[in-house]
Formats: structure tokens, C-alpha cells, sequence
């Protein structure tokens, strides 16, 4: 479920939803362990639920902020390995079956100014302007583990023109 509202004659956006999800015969991608390959498990049951939230406000005709947030618990309800039960905990992404390899909780710090003149627009902007570190992506394969990083602090300029 969710909206889209505008708000305060069009100075405030907001975007909410909330969804959850209770899934059976789930299904995994392995790798096999000789590291040649993947196979397809079953996974049994799982179950997930959340909720997003992105607030835009127009402060002045020059000047809006944008602030987003997601939320999202998943958890296996019913997933054997060698006849034990395995859950994933809140708060953090889990990277394996065993719970052995995670991801902390993290967020990112962006922003955008636009000047625009006539039909031509500049853009300058910031990604990961904290340069937080954090895993974007983790597997393992012939009993070695891969991260693949999150892109570090970025800066750009974008230039528009419309016709």
C-alpha cells in the first residue's frame, strides 16, 4: 500500500508505502562448492515487511529539499541446513545463510544545486559526500569471499538544455 501526496498548494510532496511479503518454495542461488557453477536450493519459507518515506519541500522558488528513508526486516520462517533452523537478524544485511559475513547499518549524505537561466540548466552535485564506506555487494566462491565496495565520495556537473 502507499500514496503520493501534494501538500501546502504544491510546496510539500510526500511519498509513503508500506508492504508485506510471505513467501513459500523460495528458491536461492548457490554457489556449488567445488566454486564451478551455481545450483538452485529451496529455501522454504520467508517472510518480509517495511516502509518508505521520501519528503520534498519547496522552502523557497529557488531553494527545495529532498529527504528519503527505507526500512526493511527479512527474515527465513523456515530454512533447514543440516536439520537447524537458521534466522536473519534486524538491523543489519546478511550476506550468507550463516550469518557469518554483514553489513552494518549505513546511510549516505547527497546533494544537488541547480541554477537555471532561460532553457539551460547546471547542475553541480555530490554522492556519498561523508565518503562512508560500506559493502554494496558479497559472495563467496572456491572458499574465498568477494565484496565489492560502495562507490566513495563523488562530484559532478550536469549541463541541460531544452529545446
Amino acid at each position: 500500500v502507499g500514496s503520493h501526496l501534494t501538500l501546502w498548494e504544491g510546496r510539500l510532496w510526500a511519498d509513503v508505502a508500506a508492504f508485506y511479503m510471505d513467501t513459500r518454495d523460495q528458491q536461492l542461488s548457490q554457489f556449488a562448492e567445488s566454486g564451478l557453477g551455481r545450483i538452485t536450493i529451496n529455501a522454504g519459507k520467508s517472510r518480509s515487511y517495511g516502509a518508505e518515506a521520501a519528503l520534498r519541500a519547496s522552502v523557497t522558488k529557488e531553494l527545495s529539499l529532498n529527504v528519503s528513508y527505507g526500512y526493511t526486516y527479512a527474515t527465513f520462517t523456515d530454512y533447514v541446513i543440516t536439520e537447524e533452523k537458521k534466522d536473519n537478524a534486524a538491523g543489519r544485511i546478511y550476506w550468507t545463510e550463516q550469518n557469518d559475513v554483514s553489513q552494518s547499518f549505513y546511510g549516505t549524505l547527497n546533494w544537488r544545486t541547480n541554477l537555471e537561466i532561460g532553457d539551460a540548466m547546471i547542475s553541480f552535485w555530490a554522492r556519498n559526500f561523508l565518503n562512508k564506506e560500506y559493502a554494496a555487494f558479497y559472495f563467496e566462491t572456491m572458499n574465498k569471499g568477494f565484496m565489492q565496495k560502495g562507490r566513495p565520495m563523488q562530484f559532478g556537473v550536469d549541463l541541460r538544455c531544452r529545446f
